[in-house]
């Protein structure tokens, strides 16, 4: 099971994962600075 948790930027839509081999905590979106909400793998795709 992939130990990572997964966060979609508000402004940009950019995915970002927290975890595993990513770091451990993500501030902003690397692309924009935007807000970040978490997203459950499954709405990723779409179960």
């Amino acid at each position: 099971m992939l130990q990572a948790e997964f966060e979609v930027c508000t402004d940009c839509g950019n995915l970002h994962m927290e975890g595993g081999s990513a770091p451990d905590h993500v501030e902003e979106c690397a692309v924009c600075g935007g807000r970040l909400d978490e997203v459950e793998l499954d709405d990723l795709v779409g179960l």
